[in-house]
């Protein structure tokens, strides 16, 4: 099983990590996938360390079951954008993060 998972870069201001350490929610469900599903291939992507969400999108890989994404109002529309071409791309979507557990009902 693959699972990639995201923090896409803030469109208004900086992002809760800054591009500084990796973001700790994702370090986290990495952590607990990798000692619960054994040979699960987990990749964590900060987009505050690419150029622009154009650039992290081109990491999400048609071979991944799985794509995580953490949300929160500054980069909801680059997980938006994300989402959209993980899902075009066959994976299954899950979001995460403040902006997710918010408006759960949407």
């Amino acid at each position: 099983m693959k699972v990639q998972l995201f923090m896409p870069k803030s469109v208004v201001g900086r992002g809760p990590n800054n591009g500084l350490y990796w973001p700790p929610s994702l370090l986290s469900l990495s952590s607990y996938l990798k000692k619960n599903i054994p040979k699960i291939d987990v990749q964590i992507y900060d987009g505050e360390l690419y150029l622009d969400n154009n650039e992290l999108k081109k990491e999400l890989d048609n071979n991944t079951d799985v794509v995580g994404i953490s949300s929160t109002s500054l980069n909801y529309p680059n997980v938006l954008e994300i989402a959209k071409k993980a899902k075009e791309k066959g994976s299954q979507v899950i979001l995460g993060g403040l902006h997710a557990t918010f408006f759960k009902e949407l």
